[in-house]
């Protein structure tokens, strides 16, 4: 429902959110959002609410009956996300599972498990996941085997303290394999990418144990062997197989490699250590900013430098769909707005060159390397808020 979306969106800011933002959320026209906005009024009537507007301001929530209003949130609100949590933990744990065994572990009825399965659905779809149902077998996520790692780590991640506990033991001795060997390496990484790599680690291995392995395609295998993170990997690997007497596949290696080459922190301070590939759509995206906001970042030195030495482990990730997440994203929506506005607006160059969509802890990245060069040139107000993103060259 799009004017649930649309809603949400504008209760997660504080302040007037342009309609080019809005729409550019949505993925629909300016037209189209205006309609969407008048029916969301419409809705909002009987909720005692409204969406106002401003002119050269944008849109914002004006809630003038907050007990009414609460109704509306009740009636929207999304199922018990520990519940959906635990049915996918299941489901990805075991080939099959009946819906019976889902209701008998979690206490829900067929009702409430139907549901729930709808947002299951619509969750493993961002991971390129299907959930099948087989007559007298059950249910079944279908889908390659790096997708469903992505996934679990996803899930992992919300509950990273849980899972930690439960696997202290493991999560320590890879902990301390991988350390060693970036540091041998000479190889930079941020503390939050470390921790999702080691998390990537712990899943890998319980996979392998199960029986569970990643298929990385032969051209892909020789041009990452190419990488100079593959030595690292390997090294991991072996280490690994030692710890733990534990037989990896090749392919494993591969996996390692795709990781480290997704998160490392690149060092530099000019052009050169960035490829001319880009550079030239770092050029491209500084240009069409300039013209769509009046600006003059084009001509901003270290601005195109930071941004090309962040989009090197970005172009990684799009290409062999890695994911990172920002742990300051709804920080940096809420009070970053105009450089995440300019980020939602660029972020279509690099979508078109790699054929690849960006998400919003991607975009979120990109808006705090645009909202510092706003303050730092005196194109903004400055925020009273520190915000410290160990992944990108910069504080704001």
């Amino acid at each position: 429902m799009r004017e649930k979306q649309l809603l949400n969106i504008l209760l997660e800011y504080k302040s007037y959110v342009t309609g080019t933002f809005l729409a550019s959320q949505l993925n629909v026209s300016v037209k189209t959002l205006q309609k969407t906005i008048a029916s969301l009024n419409q809705e909002l009537k009987a909720y005692g609410a409204l969406v106002e507007s401003k002119r050269n301001n944008g849109y914002i929530v004006r809630i003038i009956d907050e007990k009414k209003f609460q109704q509306l949130r009740e009636i929207w609100t999304k199922p018990n996300e520990l519940e959906i949590t635990s049915i996918l933990r299941i489901l990805l744990e075991k080939e099959y599972v009946k819906s019976e065994d889902l209701q008998e572990q979690l206490y829900i009825n067929s009702a409430k498990l139907t549901k729930y399965l709808k947002e299951v659905r619509e969750y493993l779809k961002k991971f390129q996941l299907e959930l099948i149902s087989r007559p007298y077998y059950g249910l079944h996520v279908e889908g390659s085997e790096f997708y469903k790692r992505l996934c679990i780590c996803d899930i992992l991640t919300r509950e990273s303290r849980e899972f930690q506990n439960e696997n202290s033991s493991i999560i320590d001795k890879i902990s301390d394999i991988v350390m060693s060997r970036i540091t041998q390496y000479d190889y930079t990484m941020s503390d939050d990418l470390c921790f999702n790599l080691i998390l990537h680690l712990a899943i890998a291995l319980l996979r392998v144990k199960g029986k569970k392995s990643v298929s990385i395609t032969p051209i892909q295998e020789e041009e990452l062997k190419k990488k100079k993170e593959y030595i690292i990997a390997k090294n991991i690997i072996e280490a690994m197989e030692n710890e733990f007497n534990v037989k990896f596949d090749n392919s494993e290696i591969s996996y390692v490699t795709i990781h480290l080459i997704s998160k490392e922190t690149i060092h530099g301070n000019n052009l050169m250590d960035i490829p001319k590939e880009i550079d030239s759509l770092v050029c491209e995206m500084l240009q069409y900013i300039d013209k769509k906001f009046n600006l003059n970042m084009s001509k901003n030195l270290e601005l195109r430098v930071n941004i090309g030495l962040h989009m090197v482990p970005l172009v990684n990730r799009l290409t062999y769909g890695t994911v990172i997440k920002n742990p300051i994203l709804n920080k940096v929506k809420t009070t970053l707005i105009k450089g995440y506005e300019i980020a939602v607006a660029s972020k279509g160059i690099i979508e078109r060159k790699y054929n690849k969509k960006l998400n919003e802890h991607e975009i979120s990245y990109l808006a705090i390397h645009f909202q510092l060069a706003l303050n730092k040139h005196g194109n903004e107000n400055k925020h009273n808020i520190l915000l410290v993103c160990s992944s990108v060259r910069g504080n704001v």
